[in-house]
């Protein structure tokens, strides 16, 4: 809080207007890290991480929206009840994916989250674009836990 203070400080001496932006973590955690009320009086905006919050061995989804306590929901939620403003509010979306090798297989793809994974893999999302979604050899599934807004893709990988 101190080196933003002081840097805010020395922005508005050298230039009015330039900006101070902070990448921070969304989870409940945020008083471990942050002294959020103060860190917002000296920034301009906050772009909240909502992505790769859950380290576990599961097969998950690396940026859920909403319903979990590491969603991005539940990420900005955490921010506003600290009296951050919302105008100051940046959401970090993830824009790759995230593969997972099953480390027992089901026989209904639809399945698959939740399981323990034995390996992950990143991948852009010009590879998701490229190899995956026009790609007849894999099918698309809905994810009724996140009211179909996330989406599940599987085949031979």
């Amino acid at each position: 809080t101190l080196f933003l203070q002081e840097l805010r400080l020395a922005f508005d001496a050298y230039k009015e207007g330039m900006l101070i932006t902070a990448a921070v973590v969304g989870t409940e955690s945020i008083n471990k890290f942050y002294e959020a009320t103060e860190v917002a009086k000296y920034v301009d905006y906050l772009n909240v991480m909502t992505y790769d919050c859950n380290y576990s061995s599961k097969a998950s989804h690396h940026t859920a929206p909403k319903d979990t306590i590491w969603s991005t929901e539940s990420a900005i939620l955490n921010w506003l009840a600290k009296g951050v403003d919302s105008k100051k509010i940046v959401i970090g979306a993830a824009f790759y994916g995230k593969i997972f090798t099953l480390s027992t297989p089901v026989s209904n793809p639809k399945d698959s989250l939740g399981k323990n994974a034995s390996n992950v893999k990143t991948i852009q999302y010009t590879e998701i674009y490229n190899s995956y979604m026009n790609n007849p050899d894999y099918n698309e599934y809905l994810d009724a836990t996140f009211n179909k807004e996330m989406r599940v893709l599987s085949g031979i990988y």
